[in-house]
């Protein structure tokens, strides 16, 4: 009974400060330490696994307990009981808010094959989260029931609306933050998605370079667990804990991206928007395979508020508080191989990912509050946002990283797939938003915060060689069924499910799509940027890829050069062959980021 008690407090405390997909859905209790490995580090292999008694009560509140209907909802209600750790599961009960998320998604793709012979894919487990509506989702495939004709791709131009309250005062006022020295005292600024990679960066340049007092939106149950949800994650790049260090330079606004006025009431969030004197809108729900309306709220909702913070501070004739959307490449579609910082890009229908697809109606609306309703702002497009180029901390959940570290661990990379690696350091990125934002003089401008200086794929594989890691040449497609099967055999929760993507897709070319060949990158011209911009970006040079790779070694991320593997050596083809498969086509289409 302990137990169970002790098990229930900790996903309370744990549903307070995490995002959903985040939440356990099953807690061990271990009677004696933790098993470690012969480095001193949490031998994960060794933990014994969860059980049902571990998932039982965990988050139970509410939850629904309907029982199946047919034998179709029966054996997927089985399906996801086993994928869950649950005793049973009811036909209405969503599949994410039990504890599901994008790897148990995957695992819950193949044993629902393995059940109902029925080949569905993880978008729609997504956008069917229930097992009475995947049931007939699995209804539609077998031909059961009649496809749903109401189902169509979603218009996301129609999704590009903004509430007619979300406005500025004509007042003619020359906006907040217009010019380098316009702030009597020092900046007070907003910031949304601290506790992220790139917020993490961000605010701690904000501390260091400047004397801004910055206030956070930070998920939490209290303002003290939100400081110490900064702390933890400043702390996983090996950046100081702004709230222990900074003290009350540091505010958290305990709410979040999504509901109307971030949960805030209308008192405080009047307060918070009348203290505002810049805002740096940078948190956003991040996830290569979730789709547009998993996405809606944090990226779109998200944004809207944003804007709605802006101009409430504007009443009495005040100006609106810039703004300052921090984007991403990815939203550019776009077959130009020119591409300018100073290009509108209206179009949109063939970007894949729900994550694209919402920052750019995010992008779309912020154009509109700009143009239409006066509120100031910028847009910054990132690229692929890399680790520190001095001590190579940074986030581990990027794609091609990931893609790297599968390579290095089966020693096998793709002889056929060229295309440029560029990396874009996180300091450099955040010193360029930072700069920006509080110099105001970039307002009502984008800009394209990328590397333009990146190396070729060949010469990265040539760096790692060098650097004593052994990488045998593959087939495109046989490197792709090894990569994706070491995936699976290690659990890689950012890898496997992206990599599962394209294979259901029936195009597993569509990876090298995401990486364009040298011949077909575009050439970005920056105007913007090299007017105003006055740090300079490091180049992906072989200084810069060592200092990468030496911390992802020390950080275990990475096993050490020359290091025998314990395991065999996964079954991939013959070095150079071509594994009976042809070759990979690398799509003319430009996604990046």
């Amino acid at each position: 009974r302990a137990t169970q008690l002790l098990r229930q407090e900790l996903y309370t405390h744990a549903a307070a400060k995490l995002a959903e997909y985040m939440v356990p859905r099953a807690i061990v209790v271990l009677s004696g330490p933790l098993p470690l490995t012969a480095n001193g580090k949490v031998d994960v292999r060794a933990l014994p696994a969860p059980t049902a008694e571990d998932a039982a009560g965990v988050g139970a509140s509410g939850v629904d307990h309907t029982p199946p209907r047919t034998e179709v909802e029966a054996e997927l209600a089985a399906a996801w009981a086993q994928v869950l750790g649950l005793a049973s599961v009811g036909i209405h009960a969503n599949f994410f808010e039990l504890g599901g998320y994008s790897l148990l998604a995957a695992q819950l793709v193949g044993i629902i094959e393995a059940r109902l012979g029925v080949r569905i894919g993880m978008r729609e487990v997504f956008e069917a989260p229930t097992v009475s509506a995947l049931a007939n989702v699995v209804a539609r495939a077998t031909g059961v029931a009649e496809a749903d004709k109401s189902v169509v791709k979603i218009d996301l131009a129609g999704e590009v609306v903004l509430p007619s309250e979300i406005c500025a005062p004509a007042s003619g006022e020359v906006p907040r933050a217009s010019g380098a020295g316009s702030f009597l005292a020092p900046p007070v600024v907003f910031l949304t998605g601290a506790t992220g990679f790139v917020g993490s960066f961000l605010l701690a340049e904000l501390l260091a370079n400047t004397r801004a007092e910055v206030k956070c939106l930070v998920r939490a149950s209290d303002e003290a667990s939100g400081r110490a949800r900064l702390d933890v994650g400043a702390s996983k790049f090996g950046l100081p804990p702004p709230a222990a260090t900074y003290g009350e330079r540091v505010r958290v606004v305990v709410g979040e991206l999504g509901p109307h006025m971030f949960g805030l009431t209308s008192d405080a969030f009047s307060v918070l928007a009348r203290s505002v004197d810049v805002i740096i809108h940078n948190g956003a729900g991040v996830n290569f395979v979730y789709p547009y309306s998993a996405l809606k709220g944090p990226n779109v909702i998200g944004t809207q508020e944003v804007l709605r913070l802006a101009c409430f501070g504007a009443i009495g004739g005040d100006a609106a508080t810039p703004v300052h959307f921090i984007s991403t490449l990815s939203t550019l579609d776009t077959d130009a191989r020119v591409i300018s910082e100073t290009d509108v890009f209206p179009r949109w229908e063939r970007l894949v990912s729900g994550y694209s697809q919402s920052k750019w109606v995010g992008e779309q609306i912020v154009a509109l509050a700009r143009c239409e309703r006066g509120v100031p702002a910028s847009i910054y497009r990132l690229g692929r946002i890399a680790p520190h180029s001095q001590t190579g901390a940074g986030s581990h959940d990027d794609l091609l990283t990931r893609v790297l570290k599968g390579c290095v661990e089966t020693k096998f990379v793709p002889s056929e797939l060229e295309t440029l690696v560029d990396f874009t350091p996180v300091d450099y990125a955040s010193k360029a938003v930072v700069e920006l934002a509080l110099s105001g003089r970039g307002l009502g401008r984008d800009f394209h915060i990328l590397n333009p200086s990146p190396m070729p794929l060949t010469r990265l594989w040539k760096l790692l060689r060098r650097a004593k890691y052994k990488l045998y040449p593959s087939s495109y497609d046989g490197w792709f069924r090894t990569l994706l099967e070491h995936a699976r055999r290690s659990d890689d929760g950012v890898l496997l499910p992206v990599l599962l993507f394209f294979e259901e897709s029936g195009d597993i070319s569509g990876l090298a799509g995401e990486l364009p060949p040298p011949e077909l990158y575009p050439k970005f011209e920056v105007p913007n940027s090299k007017e105003l911009i006055s740090a300079r970006c490091p180049p992906v040079s072989k200084q810069l890829v060592d200092a990468y790779v030496a911390a992802w070694v020390a950080e275990g991320f990475f096993p050490s050069p020359g290091a025998e593997e314990r395991s065999a050596l996964p079954a991939a083809p013959a070095p150079g062959g071509d594994g009976g498969h042809g070759k990979a086509k690398q799509k003319h289409k430009f996604r990046l980021g």
